[in-house]
């Protein structure tokens, strides 16, 4: 019952291409197979869709990094509105303290004003009061 080697090779490669046979077959069913054909092109189109949605997905997230601020640019922005409205403060300070010396001028300017207006009115009281 030993198989010589050559039968047994021959039987192996009988084998193999009885093997190669049913696939060759099998793949020609399906290729014959519009329903199964029909499938692998729904799956395709599907892939086909969904890469091209990652195409646009990567076109927009490339997008927005290209107009993201950086850190530093953030920062400086910051630092840049901080010093105009300390400046703008600064000025406004100023003008209020011109203004609020300018009507303390204007009390001080009313007041002897109107103590000259009441001596000037006291004397002339005292001029046409009659004497008892």
């Amino acid at each position: 019952m030993f198989v010589r080697p050559i039968a047994k090779s021959l039987v192996v490669t009988a084998g193999f291409a009885y093997g190669i046979l049913r696939g060759v077959q099998l793949i020609a069913r399906i290729a014959d197979n519009s329903s199964v054909q029909k499938g692998f092109d729904a799956r395709i189109a599907t892939l086909e869709m969904a890469v091209a949605g990652l195409g646009d997905q990567s076109r927009y997230i490339e997008a927005r990094v290209a107009t993201a601020v950086s850190r530093s640019e953030y920062a400086a922005g910051i630092e840049d509105a901080l010093n105009r409205v300390r400046f703008d403060s600064e000025i406004r300070f100023e003008q209020n303290a011109r203004s609020i010396e300018a009507l303390r001028d204007m009390v001080v300017q009313t007041d002897e004003l109107l103590q000259k207006v009441l001596d000037g009115l006291e004397e002339l009281r005292e001029v046409h009061e009659p004497v008892h």
